[in-house]
């Protein structure tokens, strides 16, 4: 039965091929050596079927040519090529053919001529030949049948000899192979409890396929064994990280809090340190508008410029924190580098005549020209502290400030901007801690040049935003060279606007086109109220005051107004609340609301513009923006 379900494996199949080629390749050997012999054989006996000729004929030959007796010498011939393998007989004279019987060799074959001689008159006298030729083609022939015979046989044998080796095979090897593999299918777990037993009669010495069996029973058992710890040590590690994971959940929901908690508490430090300053720039500007005496306006205009100063430190640390709390985002917007250097030119200007420095600028037309996409408003911030630090720590001579093309591919650039001075230089032992945030190069700098730290942290941040590095190459006494590089999106160019004439400022559009307009004021702190009303009244606005948000919904709900100013924060009601209530208003749908609010942050902005907001201006509130913005959407309102 085992025989009927034999089928050979590819092992097996292998071990046959090379049976039979080695087999076929050995009997080739000795067949071919032995047709050799025989053929040799065939060829030495026809040589001596020739020699009998000569002894047999060429006697009497020599007797009947003398006498030329022509009937004899037929008889002769015909005698000859009667011979096996004889097929042609003939007798020359004189080199021409006398008599002949059978044809000459057309194929492989010896022929011999005789000499046929006789003794005249004491001298052997030459009368003649006797040519006889002996085909091979029957040599060949039995050669060939050898041949035949001999790869038939040898054949069968060879396919015999590597059946039963294949029999053989399969009964002492390859049924076992087969079981063997079939164990280890069906016993993929590690866990199954049987062991390898092959079916055969167990042999008197051990011999591979028992050493094999042994093997992998002790391998079985190790696995299990393996296994089982494992399954103890997955059953650990799942406990563990079950504890794991709800540690780092509750860990993660607490981190989620605190930064909510940050957020907010970054958000109410923005309003509760913005508010104050709100309060004391504005009362500081409206009292500056309205001095007269000269000492008075100096003592005014060093509480702005301080109040100023003290904004800028307050900017920087509610920027460092939020590029900390990862809630700084860069605008995508389009603009021209060249405009982007004007702006940094007319904020530094006055600061570098004041000083008596030289203020240069290496912008080369192509790259000042192109359209490029991206957040003017940060880099330009990032120039502006390289260039401010510039000023401060240089006494004489030049700030330069250059702009290179580093990379230049199909949709994006990569500008390095330059910022070079001959100021003071820095050590080799400090530059590694500029960039660190309330870092300066040492603790004498706070004391004679002022300044928090901050701005060169930032300033690496928002480059590392921009897709670029910051760095600083420094000499004590031989200046600085503060670097940066910024990945910029190509932008599609724009026609630009035709120039426009400059004529009279926001204030002075405002009092001669919007005199008497009509506004609404939401503000609940009575120290912007004051402050806000006081601008407004100053460009001739007609104002209503809402002290918030519940009671600017019931004004807007009585009366029409060209333009609504809403404080975010306010008791009762705040301003979004108050927003979306006036928007779904009759009187008031389309009236433009501008947002008033001391939060620094991009999501309050945003915040404001889903509610229906128009606009935003920030706080502390500087007259010339509120102005500003106050005519962009007066004009809008009242087209």
């Amino acid at each position: 039965m085992s025989l009927l379900r034999f089928r050979p494996g590819r092992l097996a199949l292998r071990l046959a091929v090379y049976v039979i080629l080695f087999s076929s390749a050995v009997t080739l050997l000795f067949t071919a050596t032995e047709l050799w012999r025989g053929y040799r054989g065939e060829v030495r006996l026809i040589d001596e079927h020739i020699q009998q000729v000569e002894v047999a004929y060429v006697a009497s030959a020599v007797e009947n040519l003398w006498v030329m007796d022509k009937e004899r010498l037929e008889t002769q011939l015909i005698s000859i090529t009667r011979q096996p393998e004889f097929v042609m007989a003939e007798i020359r004279v004189e080199g021409r053919t006398l008599l002949r019987q059978g044809e000459p060799l057309r194929e492989a074959g010896v022929t011999r001529a005789f000499p046929l001689k006789r003794m005249h008159r004491g001298q052997e006298q030459l009368i003649g030949e006797l040519v006889v030729a002996a085909s091979y083609a029957g040599a060949y022939r039995r050669t060939f049948d050898r041949l035949i015979f001999a790869l038939a046989a040898n054949g069968v044998t060879i396919t015999l000899v590597a059946l039963f080796m294949l029999v053989i095979y399969y009964r002492l090897i390859g049924r076992h192979l087969d079981q063997i593999a079939g164990y280890a299918r069906s016993h993929a777990g590690p866990l199954d409890a049987s062991v390898l037993q092959l079916q055969r009669r167990e042999p008197a010495l051990d011999d591979e396929l028992t050493v094999l069996t042994a093997a992998i029973n002790g391998l079985r058992d190790r696995l299990l064994a393996f296994s089982q710890a494992e399954s103890r040590r997955a059953d650990e590690l799942e406990k563990l990280v079950t504890e794991r994971t709800a540690a780092l959940r509750a860990a993660k929901e607490e981190a989620e809090r605190a930064n909510a908690a940050k957020s907010t508490f970054l958000a109410n430090m923005s309003h509760e340190l913005r508010t104050p300053m709100n309060g004391i720039m504005g009362m500081a500007d409206l009292a500056l508008r309205h001095a007269t005496e000269p000492r008075l306006r100096d003592q005014l205009g060093k509480i702005i410029q301080a109040s100023r100063h003290l904004l800028g430190v307050i900017n920087d640390i509610l920027d460092i924190s939020k590029i900390e709390a990862q809630r700084l985002r860069l605008e995508q917007t389009n603009f021209k580098l060249g405009e982007v250097l004007e702006n940094l030119h007319s904020l530094i200007g006055h600061r570098v005549a004041e000083k008596g420095l030289t203020l240069r600028f290496d912008l080369p037309p192509a790259i000042a020209g192109l359209a490029l996409r991206g957040d003017p408003l940060r880099l330009g911030q990032v120039l502006l502290n390289l260039a401010g630090n510039a000023i401060k720590f240089t006494d004489t001579g030049a700030i330069t400030l250059r702009v290179r093309l580093a990379e230049d591919n199909a949709d994006d650039v990569l500008l390095r901007f330059d910022v070079a001075d001959t100021g003071i230089g820095i050590a080799p032992a400090d530059q590694a801690r500029l960039f660190t945030a309330f870092e300066q190069a040492d603790g004498s700098m706070t004391r004679k040049y002022g300044g928090t730290g901050l701005g060169l942290a930032i300033s690496k941040r928002l480059a590392h935003l921009m897709g670029g590095e910051i760095g600083v190459d420094s000499e004590p006494g031989r200046g600085s060279t503060f670097w940066f590089t910024a990945r910029l999106a190509r932008a599609t160019p724009t026609v630009s606007p035709a120039p426009t004439l400059p004529g009279p400022g926001a204030e002075e559009r405002l009092k001669t086109r919007f005199a008497g307009v009509r506004i609404l004021l939401a503000e609940d702190e009575p120290i912007n109220q004051e402050v806000s009303l006081g601008l407004l009244q100053d460009i001739g606005l007609q104002a209503d005051l809402a002290a918030d948000g519940a009671e600017a919904v019931a004004l807007a709900a009585r009366n029409r107004y060209d333009l609504i100013l809403m404080d975010m924060q306010m008791p009762n009601m705040n301003g979004i609340d108050a927003t979306r209530a006036i928007r779904a208003q009759a009187h008031n749908a389309t009236t433009p609301i501008l947002a008033m609010t001391a939060n620094a942050f991009e999501d309050a902005r945003q915040s404001c513009l889903a509610a229906g907001m128009n606009d935003h201006v920030a706080k502390p509130i500087e007259p010339d923006r509120l102005f500003e913005v106050l005519l962009k959407w007066l004009e809008r309102s009242t087209a």
